[in-house]
Parts: structure tokens; C-alpha cells; sequence
């Protein structure tokens, strides 16, 4: 079974529209712990997530299509979405200040996006040890942004699977990742090569996020009803084991989930 307090918070945080990043922060005063921001057109809202309170912030300085978004010591980059010969690649957004700046570029004074592109739409970007991974829909690679002198690597993937990504995550310091052809994997950074998770058979995860250290796995099913399975991660030297905890309907009814997203929220 699932705890009620677990259950009220998983589905307060599916949420329609369309989600570019999170940013954890303390508002002493008002004895709120984080806040979300969701994008519409050019704008950042920022959401007080125990009012629900969506209040209106700047507009970016670029237009962008498909950009990738990730929080970095409480700052939120923007990266990409436009073309690789443009010098306003990246913006910085800083929430105490409530203002908008360009980001640093390395010495070739742009991004890369992997042999051959000069456009990239990021589906997924996450945020680990000061640099952005942005990953895209399909292609094989994934662009590495280093957000202290704005250098960028690109890492390639093996071109005999078909690297269709869904969604990532961080959790423990560690990237995941569920493909759909391929599952679930997590990243070596060492090795810097994606491995699959042991102990896990599931086809369905369509959204996923961190949740006290372990994987919650979200998926809708045929008659409309969003289901969650918490998952557990043990790390036995290069493997990591997945074991289920529990899994069950989280979301059923009348609910618009065309397009919807899985926010972490801690309190």
C-alpha cells in the first residue's frame, strides 16, 4: 500500500504544461522548502508549491525551440535551442535577483551537438557536479556543458542500438536514464558509458523522478489511469540492482494527461 502522505504528494506534482527545470531553495519567513517554475513561451512562473500560487517572472532574452534546462548552485541555464553558430547559446536566470545572463562559452565561443548537427532540441537535461547534460530524442549523443568556463564535450554512444530516450534523472550522484528500447541505465562516469540497471523488466516508464534517494517510475496505462512504482537502488561494485517496493495506481478519473510531468519536491 501507499502512504497517504506519498500519495498526495505524487499526484500534486503531475502537472499539465510544460516543465523546464527545478530549483531548491529556503524562504525562511514563510517556512517554504523549494519551487518550480514552469515555461510558457519566454517567461519563467515561478510556483510556490504548498500555495500553488504561480506568480509572473522575466522574459529570456532569446527565443529558443526545444532548449535544454537544469539548475546549477541555485542558478537556472538554459542552453541551446537555437543554432550552433549563435553566441547567445546560454542564459543564466537568477532567482534573487529575478534577472537574465548570457553564459559562458569556451574557447571556441559555442556549443558543440555531435558530428554533423548544427541544431539540437534537448528532451532531457540534468544537472550533476557543476556541468548540464543535455540528451536528445533520438540522436547518439548527449552534449556535455560545463557551467564554471562554459567548455563542452560531447559524449558519443554506440551505434548499433537505437538510443530513443524517455526521461533522466539524478539520484545519488548518479544519472539515469530510461530508453525505451533499452530500459533503464545508469551512467559510469568513469568509464563514461551508460550501463543497464540489473533486476528490472519494465517497458512502461514514461516519466520518472528522484524521491528520498530511490526511483519513482510513472506511466499511464490504457484506461487513463497513471500508475507508480518506487524503486530501489543498490549499488554492488559496477552494478546497480533495481528492486520494487511497491506499485500502484496513483492517479485515476477525469484526469488531462496528454501532456503532464513529475516534479521532486522536498519538505
Amino acid at each position: 500500500m501507499i502512504p497517504s502522505c506519498v500519495y498526495s504528494i505524487l499526484t500534486s506534482l503531475i502537472l499539465s504544461g510544460r516543465f523546464i527545470g527545478s530549483l531548491s531553495t529556503q524562504k525562511r519567513r514563510k517556512q517554504i522548502l523549494g519551487s518550480r517554475l514552469i515555461f510558457q513561451q519566454l517567461k519563467i512562473w515561478p510556483l510556490v508549491p504548498l500555495s500553488g500560487k504561480l506568480s509572473k517572472g522575466p522574459s529570456m532574452k532569446v527565443a529558443r525551440k526545444g532548449a535544454g534546462v537544469a539548475v546549477v548552485d541555485g542558478k537556472i541555464y538554459v542552453i541551446g535551442g537555437c543554432w550552433e553558430d549563435e553566441i547567445n547559446q546560454v542564459e543564466v536566470f537568477d532567482p534573487n535577483t529575478q534577472t537574465w545572463e548570457f553564459g559562458p562559452l569556451g574557447p571556441h565561443r559555442k556549443i558543440t551537438y555531435g558530428r554533423g548537427y548544427t541544431w539540437n532540441d534537448f528532451r532531457e537535461t540534468v544537472a550533476l557536479d557543476g556541468k548540464v547534460y543535455g540528451m536528445s530524442f533520438y540522436r547518439d549523443y548527449h552534449t556535455i556543458y560545463d557551467t564554471k568556463d562554459g567548455t563542452c564535450e560531447n559524449l558519443e554512444l554506440p551505434e548499433e542500438y537505437t538510443w530513443k530516450i524517455r526521461k533522466a534523472c539524478v539520484i545519488n550522484s548518479l544519472i539515469y536514464v530510461f530508453y525505451s528500447e533499452l530500459g533503464l541505465m545508469w551512467y559510469d562516469s568513469e568509464e563514461k558509458i551508460w550501463r543497464k540497471v540489473k533486476g528490472l523488466c519494465c517497458d512502461a516508464g514514461r516519466h520518472m523522478v528522484e524521491c528520498n534517494g530511490k526511483l519513482a517510475l510513472l506511466w499511464k496505462d490504457s484506461e487513463e489511469k497513471i500508475w507508480c512504482a518506487m524503486i530501489a537502488l543498490d549499488r554492488v561494485g559496477v552494478e546497480i540492482h533495481g528492486r520494487v517496493e511497491w506499485s500502484e495506481i496513483v492517479v485515476s478519473g477525469d484526469v488531462d494527461t496528454y501532456d503532464w510531468c513529475c516534479l521532486g519536491l522536498s519538505l
